[in-house]
């Protein structure tokens, strides 16, 4: 072979070469570019899914506003404790008064 095949073949080579590279490079931008929009999607995904439980969470009661309600509570029944124990002292009082009446 003469020196003027050889640099044609490598020439040759070179170009199909650098054609094979620029079709890998194309391909590896076309599928970056399609992982970057699944991202996207997902990340868009999550953020709306975000918002929709920082929403949901507006709507729930505060601590504060529990121990409050169940303080309230608390006194309520303390109250109405203390009023069936007025009331059944009174009507043991009068139980006893009935008795002593008809001894």
């Amino acid at each position: 072979m003469d020196d003027k095949c050889i640099s044609d073949n490598n020439l040759i080579r070179i170009v199909e070469l650098e054609k094979r590279f620029v079709l890998m490079q194309e391909t590896g931008s076309n599928a970056l570019k399609l992982a970057a929009n699944d991202l996207k999607t997902r990340l868009d995904a999550m953020n709306e899914f975000q918002h929709q439980l920082d929403r949901q969470a507006a709507t729930f009661i505060t601590r504060n506003e529990l121990d409050l309600i169940m303080q309230r509570i608390n006194e309520n029944k303390k109250a109405d404790i203390s009023i069936w124990l007025s009331l059944i002292a009174i009507l043991v009082s009068f139980v006893f008064g009935v008795i002593k009446f008809y001894k």
